[in-house]
């Protein structure tokens, strides 16, 4: 597989993504969760979630459109591929450590979304990291 297939396997996943995100009002019932917490802890929570959604899908535009550009091999093109890789290592390992299983009490649904996030965080790895090194 080319770096610029690498990185737009990123894309699709960058557009999964930014899909995931838009429904997570109705994946984890967070309305009435929210409701619960102190107001502006409430909307700081939902502020930060929602604008990861556009974060994502520019990352998904420049993989897409620009996958080429990307693997060029200029300091700019580096950078973005780094701080991706970092951003996406960064999460994989605050998931392990963060929502580690043994210590929640979580569903089987919860359950196999964690896996799926770290799945998905090494697959973001691989797709922006080893274009860096091809």
């Amino acid at each position: 597989m080319t770096s610029s297939c690498l990185v737009q396997v990123g894309g699709f996943l960058s557009a999964g993504l930014a899909i995931f995100h838009s429904l997570f009002d109705r994946v984890f019932e967070w309305k009435n969760d929210i409701q619960k917490l102190n107001p502006i802890n409430g909307k700081v929570l939902y502020t930060i979630h929602i604008f990861m959604i556009p974060f994502f899908v520019l990352y998904s535009i420049i993989s897409l459109c620009f996958s080429d550009t990307l693997v060029n091999g200029t300091p700019l093109s580096k950078a973005l591929l780094i701080f991706y890789v970092l951003f996406w290592l960064a999460r994989g390992l605050w998931q392990w450590y963060f929502f580690d299983p043994s210590k929640l009490n979580a569903p089987r649904r919860q359950l196999a979304l964690h896996y799926g996030l770290m799945l998905v965080s090494g697959l973001f790895v691989l797709c922006y990291g080893l274009p860096l090194f091809l």
